[in-house]
């Protein structure tokens, strides 16, 4: 007992007179302090380090100017508000000692508020890039207020009516989760069930001293979610979207920005045109500028996948480009020692090279956008619109996402072009007193070459999975078929064997017949006359 008083002791000693000292439920020491400014008491916070004595001088400093600000406020001493409605936060920075920032918080009408007319886009907080709806700004502001309750859980008060609404408002987005692939609900419909009974557990403790602040977090960290998903759905606005599929005024398409027509050429000459397949996706993952959680994650886990495989590919074909290059070196000289190479082996040897160069480069592309959008990114929606945001204006618009996440397909397809070519030229040159074996490699190549042109061309959506599974049933159904053929074949002939006869053609295209036809009911057999 009396080494626990005398820790006490000392962290009073150590912290301003005046100010107390919490915890957060995570674990972050918090500090706040009431003040009076005229009859209105207010409680300020900080997360300041105020343990440090050097930080005394700061939090002072801050805490003076902004009662001085307070004191000037008429509208902050209105009649109808009570002293528990506010609450104040002052933002200090360690580096940055002299200057400092504010927010005072509204439990009443659950939004945060300024001493001061100040112009929105000027908060960075807010996240303001263009002119927005009077009523997003005003969930923007509500999103600020439960993420100051969520920080600062330790003293303020939630009522009744708060609670109560979180129960609807996780019942539906649970709902919504099982029937639409595009809910704008934060949290799958598992997780949402999870919430509701942390929710219920929560709620019969919110009352009492000890576990309050561990319950206020629990209804900040909800409301924060539920909130932060309006203000991405446009909730409230002319804007806002029941399907995902719906157009609602001008919507132009990521695909359908403009950009320069040289950057598209050289993107279709030197890329495949891979940008505008990347971008169609995009139209499909990020409609009407919004981003839903399940089309957005179906799509970068596609990419995740096809990343995955081009590093294995890109590894093999590299390999097989090292064992190329050997091959040449055997017969650069040709059967003349200390002679130069031929130009033929010269070209060999660069196809060689250039297969390493796009093998390697499609590896390093593959290992960076897998550790790029392998993270929170991909997870959370809110981040991924804040990336696709990010991406509007410049020349090149949203057809620099395109071109970056197209990189390991373009150059995994070059480095085969140039492994290819490599050995068409090898080929040449080893059979160069016997054409008509370079020709048969030759015609061999071509006819994988427009094989791939072919496959590209028929199947625009090759790297969606649906395409790729639809393939595997017809080929499943056609094996299927031929299977049963072939077995009712085999029947009829060790039958008629041992009967002593003779199968006929007749015979054989009716029993094939019967068996195409209804493949699942025992045919009995047709005797022959």
């Amino acid at each position: 007992m009396e080494i626990a008083t005398c820790d006490e002791e000392l962290k009073e000693q150590r912290i301003p007179n005046g100010w107390e000292e919490n915890i957060h439920p995570e674990g972050l020491p918090l500090y706040s302090i009431v003040i009076n400014s005229r009859n209105r008491r207010i409680r300020v916070h900080t997360d300041l380090a105020l343990r440090r004595s050097e930080n005394h001088s700061v939090i002072s400093r801050a805490l003076d100017m902004f009662s001085k600000l307070a004191h000037e406020c008429n509208e902050l001493h209105d009649p109808d508000f009570e002293d528990s409605d506010i609450e104040a936060c002052l933002v200090v920075s360690e580096k940055f000692p002299d200057e400092f920032g504010y927010y005072l918080a509204n439990h009443r009408t659950q939004t945060i508020f300024w001493l001061e007319d100040i112009e929105p886009n000027g908060i960075a907080m807010l996240r303001l890039n263009d002119a927005v709806d009077a009523d997003i700004l005003q969930l923007k502001l509500e999103v600020l207020y439960w993420r100051h309750v969520t920080d600062f859980p330790c003293h303020c008060s939630l009522s009744s009516e708060v609670w109560e609404k979180l129960s609807p408002m996780i019942l539906v987005g649970a709902v919504d989760q099982e029937y639409c692939d595009d809910s704008t609900a934060p949290k799958d419909a598992a997780t949402l069930a999870r919430l509701e009974t942390f929710w219920r557990k929560a709620k019969k403790k919110r009352d009492v001293d000890i576990t309050r602040p561990t319950c206020n977090w629990i209804c900040g960290r909800l409301w924060y979610d539920f909130v932060s998903a309006r203000v991405v759905n446009y909730w409230g606005t002319e804007y806002a979207r029941l399907e995902r599929t719906t157009k609602i005024g001008d919507d132009p398409k990521p695909s359908q920005t403009a950009a320069p027509r040289w950057i598209e050429w050289l993107c279709l000459l030197f890329l495949w045109n891979e940008p505008a397949v990347t971008m169609k996706l995009l139209d499909d993952a990020w409609p009407g500028r919004v981003v839903y959680q399940k089309p957005w994650r179906k799509m970068m886990d596609t990419f995740s996948n096809e990343w995955e495989k081009i590093f294995v590919l890109s590894a093999i074909i590299f390999a097989g480009a090292m064992a190329f290059l050997a091959v040449p070196v055997q017969n650069s000289t040709g059967n003349t020692p200390g002679s130069d190479p031929t130009m033929v082996t010269s070209f060999a040897f660069l196809c060689g090279i250039l297969c390493c160069v796009f093998s390697i480069g499609s590896l390093i592309a593959a290992v960076n956008l897998k550790r790029d959008f392998g993270g929170k990114i991909t997870e959370d929606v809110y981040e991924a619109k804040a990336y696709l945001e990010s991406l509007q204006g410049g020349v090149m618009g949203y057809l620099k996402r395109g071109i970056c996440l197209s990189f390991p397909r373009v150059l995994f397809q070059w480095a085969v072009i140039s492994f290819c070519a490599g050995l068409v030229i090898l080929a040449f040159q080893l059979h160069d007193q016997q054409t008509q074996f370079f020709w048969a490699e030759v015609a061999v190549t071509l006819a994988l070459a427009v094989g791939i042109v072919a496959v590209r061309s028929l199947a625009p959506d090759r790297i969606q999975p649906e395409s790729i599974f639809r393939v595997r049933r017809n080929v499943k159904a056609t094996k299927d078929t031929m299977t049963l053929v072939g077995r009712r074949a085999t029947t009829m002939f060790s039958d008629l064997s041992r009967r002593g006869r003779k199968p006929t053609l007749a015979a054989i295209e009716m029993g094939l017949q019967l068996d195409v036809q209804t493949p699942k009911t025992p045919t009995p057999l047709i005797s022959l006359p």
